[in-house]
């Protein structure tokens, strides 16, 4: 469905309500009665969960399943399935420079990358009241995935001619994965790029940011936002995240969001950052109210600020907590 995606954002940042907009996918998916391995291999089981969820709670957007093993395994990487959790790499494709001059960048019908974009199209096909967005990794990430994580960041300092050739690779096939979703009809992308948060500002600008800037500039128009999602403390680094121009920032609960705010732009949507874990998925209901009530009151002064999890929440949160979420952000507008 066309959206204006622009206006859409305009109209969060300037609506005079709280939102809420978590990742939610997994518990949606143990909500049909399926696993996680099921869901993985299986379109129409992330579309049900995706359309479920959709219906249930009044989020400004739906997100689909973040699975961070699945560009890595479209090149190559071996990967694990467990049974309620997303598949995780468990092996690098690369390990020097020979190996990543031969590293083919895949095609869209690599591995389970298919099953995704259907997914995702089933999910824009069906739902007409609120925009699709996808997800995918980040440029670094994905690197971090194909190459030994240790290997990466010294190769960083030692050898960065290497690592940006694989890096080029990686955007170039993000580009086109991305684009897929777009012409599909979804309204926007989140890219988590978990790896960033591991680096120091002048690191991430040269590995990070400057690749997801290009995903950014390609694909970022009236009817297709990027999100950046960044699971780290964020906060050495935001003069660089804001340097991708994304038209969305989703921070991790490590990120103190006080603090970050102000160094964001006021017309950069913000979203964050309940631990999906140790609240969302372990705390009691009342937990999440004081802390949700919490975030709510540090960022009263920021209307970008859309109330989100952290990272995407396990297949095991309880869906009363998800329902305490949503109620309490309501409350908190009707005080």
């Amino acid at each position: 469905m066309h959206i204006a995606m622009n206006q859409w954002k305009h109209n969060l940042l300037s609506s005079g309500i709280r939102h809420a907009m978590p990742l939610v996918l997994l518990p949606g998916v143990a909500q049909c009665k399926k696993t996680v391995r099921e869901a993985v291999y299986d379109a129409s089981i992330q579309a049900e969960a995706a359309l479920l969820l959709a219906d249930r709670y009044p989020s400004p957007a739906a997100i689909m399943m973040m699975d961070l093993s699945l560009e890595a395994e479209a090149f190559g990487a071996s990967v694990t399935f467990p049974e309620h959790e997303v598949p995780s790499v468990t092996a690098p494709c690369v390990s020097d420079l020979p190996s990543i001059t031969q590293l083919s960048v895949p095609g869209l019908d690599a591995f389970r990358l298919p099953t995704y974009l259907k997914a995702a199209e089933m999910v824009i096909q069906g739902l007409h009241s609120k925009p699709v967005f996808a997800s995918c990794i980040g440029p670094v990430s994905l690197a971090g995935r194909l190459i030994e994580i240790t290997e990466l960041m010294t190769s960083m300092m030692l050898e960065p001619d290497m690592i940006h050739l694989l890096l080029e690779k990686c955007t170039r096939f993000l580009l086109d994965y991305a684009n897929a979703y777009k012409r599909l009809g979804a309204n926007g992308i989140l890219i988590a790029e978990p790896v960033a948060g591991l680096l120091s500002p002048d690191l991430c600008e040269t590995f990070s940011s400057k690749y997801v800037a290009r995903i950014v500039d390609a694909l970022q128009d009236d009817s297709f936002l990027v999100i950046l999602h960044n699971c780290g403390p964020a906060l050495p680094l935001i003069s660089s995240i804001n340097g991708t121009r994304a038209a969305g920032l989703s921070l991790g609960n490590a990120c103190d969001i006080a603090r970050a705010q102000p160094l964001i732009t006021p017309d950069t949507l913000v979203l964050g950052n309940i631990d999906p874990v140790s609240v969302l998925a372990r705390g009691s209901e009342d937990d999440i109210q004081r802390i949700v009530m919490e975030r709510l009151h540090q960022t009263a002064l920021h209307p970008n600020y859309v109330l989100s999890s952290g990272c995407d929440m396990p297949y095991s949160t309880p869906m009363n907590n998800i329902d305490a979420l949503f109620r309490t952000v309501d409350e908190f507008n009707h005080r």
